[in-house]
């Protein structure tokens, strides 16, 4: 009786250890998962913030009527371009040359700088976005003697925009690159088509 009695004891003592035992591996394994948890949604951008990186939006920040522009400008990497529209049929080199340009060419071109939508707004200092000094430029001259001139810097690193303000206005905001592109085009782009292009 005495020995059963004492294995009984040993038997409930094992028992009682190993049930120790799982629970501080239990309590070990709760904890760890807790922490990694912790840590990980720590560092983890908020929904937030993750929404506003990726959201795009479009903001309004040009909007004028492209019938009322007389004159316009575009500057890029030291090069000029300027167009005076004799007539409603007619735009004109001024310069650097200075001949008929494709009216369809200038009209397309009118047709996004009139109404410029952005990606979004951007936040810091212009020299943040070589808006100062800006890299490129373009001046809209109005018949009623309104000036709207935009500046544009740099592209930003993921190469799916440019930042550009508005002269007067002291927000910048990001244009989509390829608004950018169909903006920015050298004088070979605007000459006037000959007869023999048109034919081909």
């Amino acid at each position: 009786m005495f020995t059963g009695g004492v294995l009984r004891k040993e038997i409930v003592a094992n028992s009682f250890n190993n049930k120790v035992v799982v629970a501080i591996i239990l309590v070990l394994l709760f904890g760890g998962l807790f922490a990694w948890i912790y840590f990980y949604e720590k560092d983890k951008p908020s929904k937030s913030r993750m929404e506003e990186d990726t959201r795009f939006e479009d903001i309004s920040v040009v909007e004028e009527d492209p019938e009322t522009i007389a004159r316009l400008t575009i500057e890029k990497d030291g090069n000029k371009i300027v167009f005076n529209k004799k007539s409603d049929e007619l735009w004109v080199f001024e310069e650097p040359i200075e001949e008929a340009a494709e009216k369809t060419k200038v009209d397309e071109v009118l047709g996004f700088l009139t109404d410029i939508k952005a990606m979004r707004e951007v936040s810091g200092d212009e020299s943040d976005y070589s808006l100062d000094p800006h890299l490129g430029k373009v001046i809209m001259e109005m018949n009623d003697g309104r000036k709207v001139e935009i500046l544009v810097g740099d592209q930003n690193p993921e190469m799916t925009g440019y930042y550009i303000k508005i002269m007067g206005d002291d927000k910048k905001y990001l244009m989509r690159t390829i608004d950018y592109n169909q903006i920015f085009k050298d004088t070979e782009y605007f000459k006037k088509m000959k007869e023999e292009e048109l034919t081909e």
